[in-house]
């Protein structure tokens, strides 16, 4: 790249305008540093070989013109950057000036109602005297521009964020046969949430549209005690609104009032942001709807989709009585720039289902799903089949939310191959709004952002040239090697993740069992391969080693699992050896692995990985004093010093349980069906259950049965076909500190499905201050009944204790059955 230098030089020259960008300096001096040889031949990238078209010879170009100031950072940071790009690649620096397009040979910037129609970002060029206008309807067009060019003209590409990610691809050529062309984006609103800012930008992804849970900043807590009917009726459940879109109840979607309420929401919203598009109608994060006869008529009569009550008619209809308020009344059709506007709504969870009755055309619906999931080919065809009757509604704009996490999964969840297929079936069925959240773990991840962003640009992109060139051009000699590293991972995912579930495994603590030892140590070995047919001191080395250093983790974390699991049949068996050894093992492992995820999430590309950390992990330890007490006649040194309270208890429980007095009520569960109510017309039928709370989301098939022993007698419960189920009862703690809590649990687990024995405990305020996850019962079939005693040390502030047992995601065939929880005291 000869010139660099007197390039380099001109920057400290005055450059004539106000626009030159500070940033000039830093992204030409970054660039210059790179000093990158082409990695292919590909001369202009394919950009247009038309005949009879003029020819811009890029090096005879000066300058960049604009026409106005220019007001947003985007098109500030785009100018930066492609004339960084531009210096680099062609050997010129671009001036920047404010002028109007007479015989200077640039490249001029010109906002244009002519693309107005089209949708928002796109742009045309074409060339003008001895330059090239660019047009667009705003600054977001014209900065999609320079970014397009500076992709398929300089070669310029972002596979990840910061320096590491950025490559240079192909050749430039001298000259570019350019025709009159105009370039509209796929998808209008092009987002992947948690993606770092200039990636976003540099990769000409955008939002634009509201849509997220918002109910609650609408039914405001205040408004409870003036307007009572308009919010959720729950019956005996009494949970007051504190205006958190996660927590709060849904409003009386039935309601005109509620109705009412919402349209001038949105109108007030509009008539003070005149520029908005659009004011999200979508319920709070949860299914905490009204549960009174107007509602029951509304969802009637009940049907599951999904194994979920399906309540999309009685949501949509919400939402077509709130549009016609501010549309058809209101006339708010349109911004003060003549946009269309909308009101987003998510059809989401109970709401997933296609509506039967028809939508108002300024409805926006967000059709949630993870599109990972199609790797199940039942899902596959269900999911394919909801969309085409989405996209068969009266509504005028279609919106898909989908769920690419990345973080917080442990390991490579790569599914390219069901982003490639789901992206142009959405664009094919009138999906223009795409939003998905994907906080990446780029050495884990991959591929898996820039593909995305190059699809949602353009849908008919080949997905196989765009995967060839990522890995040939960020990798270069070691492309084939890290390549069988991702499509090891995707395929064993497709081959052994099993029926599809909602974002199947996250936060899930066992969700790394997906990937058996022998796989990880096969995922090691290709990025060992990669590593040896690179050069230690370039680029695609250091990629290497982030995506090292990424697998990595997943490789501690499933240890540390391992050593976990390892410990859980000894707690079962009443003959097992070890146990010692296992807790030390366990300790070791736990704490390898969170002291180098805090140190490798200093990194930028693997900052993500702290929404993993955020799980708060079970920890089976305590259930193993007692056992391992049975097993030593004698404990001695650093163990016994860490444990002594621990197994101070347990020993005492062991040589007299009769020192124990429970702390709660019916611990054995002694439980009455005959009197067994339904919470409301969701079902099912709740026995009585003496001095414990049950609590849990409606599904399909979810059913509590008794467990039947000797001449018919009541002995517990088994539930079955469980969302969500929790069991918990309270415990007044008297001024001992030493507890003994015992359960005794039957279970059949499939992957995902998750059941923990849990202690929080309460100080004299009312406020949980501490949690111990004790267990999560492994998966497969327990074979009989697990026995726990667990010793506990109440904290000293502690003056109650809820004792829980949480359930989520039971699969086909799964049960738990639960004989006994008993929280006992120790007397002295």
């Amino acid at each position: 790249m000869g010139g660099g230098v007197s390039v380099f030089a001109k920057l400290r020259l005055n450059v004539k305008g106000i626009y030159v960008n500070r940033f000039l300096i830093t992204f030409v001096s970054f660039f210059l540093t790179l000093l990158f040889a082409p990695t292919s031949n590909v001369v202009g990238l394919g950009f247009w070989t038309i005949g009879n078209s003029n020819v811009i010879v890029l090096k005879k170009l000066e300058f960049i013109i604009v026409e106005a100031p220019i007001e947003s950072p985007k098109l500030r940071k785009a100018v930066a950057d492609f004339n960084a790009l531009w210096a680099f690649r062609v050997g010129s620096l671009l001036e920047v000036e404010k002028s109007k397009f007479g015989r200077a040979k640039g490249i001029y910037l010109r906002q244009s109602n002519r693309l107005k129609s089209l949708k928002e970002g796109s742009f045309s060029f074409r060339k003008k005297s001895k330059g090239i206008l660019v047009d667009a309807y705003n600054e977001e067009g014209l900065a999609n521009a320079l970014y397009y060019i500076a992709h398929e003209l300089l070669g310029a590409r972002w596979y990840w964020p910061t320096p590491l990610g950025f490559e240079w691809v192909g050749d430039v050529p001298e000259t570019w046969e350019l025709a009159s062309t105009t370039i509209e984006p796929s998808f209008s609103m092009r987002s992947l949430y948690g993606s770092d800012t200039e990636y976003s930008l540099r990769n000409r992804l955008v939002g634009g549209y509201s849509f997220n849970h918002n109910l609650a900043n609408i039914f405001r807590p205040e408004y409870q005690s003036l307007v009572p009917n308009i919010f959720a009726d729950l019956g005996d459940r009494k949970i007051i609104p504190q205006g958190s879109t996660t927590f709060d109840p849904q409003p009386n979607l039935t309601h005109e009032g509620a109705v009412e309420l919402t349209a001038l929401a949105a109108i007030h919203y509009f008539e003070n942001n005149p520029s908005a598009k659009s004011f999200s109608l979508s319920p709070n994060d949860n299914i905490l709807y009204d549960t009174t006869e107007a509602t029951e008529k509304a969802v009637s009569p009940l049907i599951y989709f999904r194994k979920r009550p399906n309540y999309t008619d009685m949501t949509f209809q919400f939402a077509n009585q709130v549009a016609h308020k501010v549309f058809n009344e209101a006339d708010l059709w349109k911004t003060d720039k003549g946009e269309d506007r909308y009101l987003g709504m998510l059809a989401y969870y109970w709401a997933e289902q296609s509506p039967s009755i028809p939508l108002h055309r300024r409805v926006l619906p967000i059709l949630t799903s993870d599109r990972a999931q199609w790797h199940d080919p039942l899902y596959r065809t269900e999911d394919r089949a909801l969309i085409e009757r989405w996209g068969q509604t009266g509504a005028q704009k279609i919106g898909a939310w989908d769920y690419y996490f990345g973080a917080p999964y442990p390991y490579p969840r790569q599914f390219t191959q069901w982003i490639s297929e789901s992206i142009p079936y959405l664009h094919k069925n009138r999906v223009d709004v795409f939003f998905s959240q994907l906080p990446s773990m780029w050495g884990l991840d991959g591929p898996k952002a820039w593909l995305t962003t190059q699809l949602l640009w353009d849908a008919n992109a080949e997905a196989d040239d765009l995967l060839n060139e990522f890995y040939q051009e960020f990798f270069g000699n070691a492309s084939k090697a890290v390549r069988a590293f991702y499509e090891r991972a995707e395929s064993h995912r497709n081959e052994n993740e099993g029926a599809a579930n909602w974002i199947k495994f996250y936060f899930d603590e066992s969700g790394i069992e997906l990937f058996p030892k022998s796989v990880i140590e096969e995922m090691r070995s290709y990025i060992e391969e990669a590593k040896s047919l690179v050069h230690p001191s370039s680029r695609y080395y250091q990629r290497l080693l982030v995506v090292s250093e990424a697998f990595e983790l997943t490789e501690l974390y499933h240890a540390y699992h391992s050593a976990r699991l390892d410990l859980l049949p000894y707690i079962a068996d009443k003959e097992a050896e070890g146990g010692i050894e296992k807790v030390k093992n366990l300790k070791e492992k736990k704490a390898h692995y969170l002291s180098r995820a805090e140190e490798l999430i200093k990194n930028p590309l693997h900052e993500h990985f702290r929404y993993f950390l955020k799980l708060r992990q079970t920890d089976p330890i305590l259930c193993s004093m007692v056992p391992i007490i049975k097993e030593n006649s004698i404990i001695e040194g650093t163990f016994k010093k860490q444990y002594e309270k621990e197994l101070s208890i347990g020993l005492e429980w062991i040589k007299s349980t009769s020192s124990f007095r429970t702390r709660i009520g019916n611990p054995l569960f002694r439980v009455s069906f005959d009197n067994a109510v339904e919470r409301d017309f969701l079902g099912p039928k709740i026995p009585e259950l003496k001095y414990w709370q049950i609590d849990f989301r409606p599904a399909e098939a979810f059913r509590i049965e008794p467990i039947l022993g000797f001449e018919e007698q009541t002995k517990g419960l088994r539930i079955i076909n469980a969302d969500i189920f929790q069991l918990y009862t309270l415990a007044l703690l008297g001024p001992q500190r030493g507890y003994i809590l015992t359960a005794k649990i039957k279970s059949k687990i499939s992957p995902d499905c998750r059941a923990q024995l849990r202690v929080d405990w309460i100080n004299a305020a009312g406020i949980k201050f501490k949690s111990q996850r004790l267990i999560q019962l492994p998966n497969g079939d327990s074979g009989g009944y697990l026995q726990l005693e667990i010793p506990l040390i109440a904290p000293e502030e502690a003056r109650k204790a809820k004792i829980q047992f949480i359930l989520n995601r039971q699969g086909q065939g799964d049960f738990i059955e639960i004989q006994e929880i008993n929280f006992l005291r120790r007397l002295k």
